[in-house]
């Protein structure tokens, strides 16, 4: 039995602590790679995480601060709305979906929602859809009493 001072020298030590160093690592790497979601804006449409959204489907976006993404995502929430959302990140961007599709709107959580809405923004632009969406749905998803 290694006692002491010893037990510092004695190979179990360091094959203990290389596993526990190593352990950690995986650890860490698994979960960044679990909570990494990427939302990309180009030509061709909206993509968050893996699902894709056409260019031709973006409709009017707006953000949404932590309390405005609180009321949406409790009360407010729709059960056929797309949801891209990481727990940690308190801020999002609603964008109304304008076609056939079952899904009315999505929800994508997002640092910088200002960004998000400009680049969507252009992306509608470009594609000669008005700024403002047409409001063709019977029930106005960019209404503010709507959420509640």
């Amino acid at each position: 039995m290694v006692l002491g001072p010893e037990m510092s020298h004695h190979p179990t030590a360091f094959l203990a602590v290389t596993c526990l160093v190593a352990t950690v690592a995986v650890i860490a790497v698994f979960l960044l790679l679990l909570g990494r979601s990427d939302v990309r804006v180009d030509s061709t449409g909206l993509q968050a995480g893996p699902a894709r959204l056409a260019a031709a489907n973006i409709g009017r976006s707006r953000a949404l601060d932590p309390a405005a993404s609180r009321r949406l995502l409790g009360p407010g929430l729709r059960a056929d709305a797309r949801l891209s959302l990481r727990p940690w990140i308190k801020s999002a961007v609603q964008i109304e979906v304008r076609s056939d599709l079952d899904t009315p709107y999505w929800v994508v959580a997002t640092r910088r929602p200002g960004q998000l809405v400009a680049a969507l923004g252009v992306v509608r632009d470009a594609l000669g859809e008005p700024a403002t969406g047409q409001g063709e749905s019977e029930h106005d998803l960019f209404d503010p009493e709507a959420e509640r």
